[in-house]
């Protein structure tokens, strides 16, 4: 497919619910940028785990 199909045509849309290794999440922005599509997913949050969560979604209980 020619460069210039591709840039018009991005593989997910806002609001769409996508699956990955890393989880399930929402698209909530994209953006054509340096010769590919850039997409902000939402990751859901899933079940507390009984050791607790690391990093950014990190809560005090």
């Amino acid at each position: 497919m020619p460069t210039t199909l591709k840039r018009l045509m991005p593989i997910f849309c806002n609001t769409q619910r996508v699956k990955f290794v890393g989880g399930v999440g929402i698209v909530r922005r994209f953006q054509y940028e340096f010769g590919s599509w850039d997409y902000l997913v939402e990751l859901e949050a899933g079940q507390y785990p009984d050791f607790g969560r690391v990093g950014a979604v990190s809560q005090q209980g």
